[in-house]
This record gives structure tokens, C-alpha cells and sequence, in this order.
């Protein structure tokens, strides 16, 4: 628990028991409404990553990608210090 958190907490015990439970429920039921949000924006992200992946299988299948280059994608024109093989599918690994 932070510091922050803690004195607000430490000025709560001062109130009467009544609004402490109603401040409680309150923060309880925000952070409830939260995970909820953040479940239901994970689920929207599924489906599209899903639809990202479909995308990405038919590119694949109609010879529309290329073998990733590490060293474009890092923005390097020189060979990787890795010693790397590739795949029949052309795909490198270490």
C-alpha cells in the first residue's frame, strides 16, 4: 500500500463508522466497476487479435509475407552478432 493511500485510510479512521462503511462499499464497488472494465476491453482485444492472426494466416497462405529479417527490424544494416540457421520454411532461429 503506498504512503498516499495509507494516510487517506489513517484520516478515514476518524470518521464515524457509518461513513466509513459507505466510503468502503464506494471503493469496493469502483474497483469492482474497474476489473470489469478492463475484462470487457481485453475481451474487444481478443476478437480482434484473433482477426489480426486470421489476416496474417491468409497473407501467409497466399505468399504475401516474407521471412523476418532481424536486422531491418532493429534497423540494422550489419550481420546480427547471433549465429542464427533457418528453417525450411525460412523462419531463423538461434
Amino acid at each position: 500500500m503506498t504512503e498516499l493511500l495509507q494516510k487517506a485510510f489513517s484520516a478515514l479512521d476518524n470518521l464515524p463508522d457509518e461513513e466509513q462503511d459507505l466510503l468502503a462499499a464506494w471503493i469496493l464497488e469502483e474497483v469492482a466497476e474497474s476489473d470489469r472494465r478492463w475484462e470487457e476491453l481485453f475481451a474487444k482485444s481478443n476478437d480482434k487479435l484473433r482477426q489480426m492472426a486470421a489476416q496474417a494466416r491468409e497473407d501467409f497462405r497466399q505468399g504475401r509475407t516474407e521471412p523476418l529479417d532481424l536486422n531491418k527490424l532493429n534497423g540494422a544494416d550489419r550481420d546480427s552478432p547471433y549465429d542464427h540457421q533457418t528453417n525450411q520454411s525460412g523462419v531463423q532461429f538461434s
